[in-house]
């Protein structure tokens, strides 16, 4: 599964250096693109964040690069506005859409919760119950199927069927995450 990574400068990047760093560290497949010459993303996967750390302390000890990077499930409002908060804020450091979430639901940020609760607006009730009880029943689907009182491959379906409509694969822990603080505020 691909992820998202954003990430901001608070000073002017040196492209190649930034790019030599990240490439160097990280073996697998990753696709980095500057929107300006602090901002841009990189495409990998989700193992990438990992790594991250190691790659954020050789950007701010060996080049002296103030940097805040956001791991996110998709390029979305909620992504953007996410990354935009901790810019504002001044963040510096590694962090992933559920930890802005959770802050943004604690103080209060309705920007960031909107976004949120807009990506699931329109998903059926079905849906989301089964994506509930499938965070329910710890990522356990033939047990989440049983609880529903479904058949197994019906219960696979909405769940698809769940992740196609929202974006949030929650087979994935920290996309599980996203949902579950949207699942306990909305409550």
């Amino acid at each position: 599964m691909f992820k998202y990574y954003y990430f901001h400068s608070y000073s002017k990047l040196d492209k190649s250096s930034f790019n030599e760093i990240i490439r160097k560290s990280y073996s697998y497949y990753i696709d980095i693109e500057f929107s300006d010459d602090n901002n841009g993303i990189i495409m990998a996967d989700e193992n990438f964040s990992v790594r991250l750390l190691n790659i954020y302390n050789i950007l701010l000890n060996d080049l002296g690069i103030a940097v805040v990077f956001l791991e996110t499930f998709d390029l979305n409002n909620l992504s953007e506005l996410s990354m935009e908060s901790l810019i504002l804020n001044k963040k510096k450091g590694v962090f992933s859409l559920d930890e802005v979430i959770l802050k943004a639901y604690l103080y209060k940020n309705k920007d960031i919760v909107n976004a949120l609760e807009k990506i699931f607006d329109n998903i059926d009730k079905d849906l989301l119950d089964c994506a509930s009880y499938y965070l329910k029943c710890n990522l356990n689907a033939l047990l989440a199927a049983n609880s529903l009182y479904l058949h197994r491959n019906t219960f696979n379906y909405r769940l698809n069927k769940f992740i196609e409509l929202s974006k949030l694969d929650i087979r994935n822990y920290k996309n599980s995450l996203i949902f579950y603080i949207y699942s306990i505020f909305k409550n």
